[in-house]
């Protein structure tokens, strides 16, 4: 599976949700409460190293994952 396929499983269950992210150049969007959003930076960011989380805007959260 590539990266991208990997990190939406994990967002996917994380909300009990599909089709609620998408990556778009690189960066993920996630419409979740605030809440939700905070649950999937730790879980991204224990599995993944240093990502930058913005938002909300319009209840949508991005998250670059900085290399």
């Amino acid at each position: 599976m590539g990266f991208e396929t990997v990190v939406l499983n994990k967002v996917e269950t994380i909300l009990s949700e599909s089709r609620k992210a998408g990556f778009y150049n690189g960066t993920l969007f996630v419409e979740c409460s605030a809440e939700k959003a905070q649950e999937v930076f730790e879980e991204l960011s224990f599995t993944y190293g240093k990502i930058i989380l913005s938002g909300p805007v319009a209840n949508e959260y991005s998250y670059d994952f900085v290399a």
